[in-house]
Parts: structure tokens; C-alpha cells; sequence
């Protein structure tokens, strides 16, 4: 499996906003071919990627967050992964994200099933391609 985009509706904040200046900042019309009664039944917003996105791929970016964190000049405690999830306006379920590191680890992308555990050269790796952590696995090895 591999990320791809996929067409979908935009929300109607994104509709407003593509709209640009035109009856924002001056008098002007903005011209969207949809109706204005099908405009009404999209989101209001789109959801956040943290809930849309795998969530292998996310823990992975917050764990290359902490440890950048951790090495920031004036910094005095190393946060770790699942604590900046658990910061988010909308986290992820915790349940699941504990499912993710033993996923992680038993696929070689963590040194350890456990929040402390270091990221792999597969785990790095993983972050770099638009692939399933299984396909990228396989290309790493291949």
C-alpha cells in the first residue's frame, strides 16, 4: 500500500478561502461553480491529518520531533512521542498509539516496544518514502 491522494470535496472554509481577495478585503465577487445549496452540505472544516494520516507515520514524526526537542539549546526535559500526541487539539486515541509502538518495534522501526525506545535506520527511512511501513521495509531490504 502506498499514500496517494484522493479526490475528495473541499470543506467550506477551504471554498472561502480559495476565494482570495475578492469580497474579503475589497467589494468584489467570487465566482464557485457549485450551488449554494450543495456548498451547505460540506464540512464545515476539513479534519486534522493527525486523525486522516496512518498513525505509524505520525508517532514516527513525533518521535523525530522529541528527540530534536530534546536537542534544542536551553532545552531541560526531552518530551517523548506520545506526550506531544497527547498535546494536540485533537489527539489520537492512546490506546492506539500504544498498539503503533508495539507495531513498530515488532517490525524493526523501534529499538524496543516502549515510548523510549529509539527510532531504526528503518524507522528513519520509513518517514522519507510515501509508502506502507511494510513496503517500505521491503524496499529497504530489497
Amino acid at each position: 500500500r502506498s499514500y496517494m491522494l484522493t479526490t475528495e470535496w473541499s470543506s467550506q472554509a477551504s471554498v472561502k478561502q480559495r476565494g482570495g481577495r475578492a469580497a474579503r478585503t475589497m467589494p468584489g465577487v467570487a465566482v464557485r461553480l457549485i450551488s449554494k445549496k450543495f456548498f451547505e452540505t460540506l464540512n464545515t472544516h476539513e479534519p486534522p491529518e493527525v486523525l486522516s494520516a496512518p498513525l505509524d507515520r505520525i508517532y514516527l514524526q513525533a518521535k523525530q520531533l522529541s528527540t530534536s526537542l530534546g536537542n534544542a539549546p536551553g532545552s531541560k526535559t526531552q518530551q517523548t512521542a506520545t506526550s506531544i500526541l497527547a498535546q494536540l487539539l485533537q489527539p489520537p486515541d492512546m490506546a492506539k498509539v500504544q498498539d503503533t509502538i508495539r507495531e513498530l518495534a515488532a517490525v524493526g522501526a523501534l529499538t524496543e516496544p516502549h515510548d523510549e525506545a529509539s527510532v531504526t535506520l528503518l524507522g528513519s527511512f520509513c518517514l522519507q518514502l510515501p509508502l506502507d511501513l511494510l513496503l517500505s521495509q521491503l524496499v529497504l531490504m530489497g
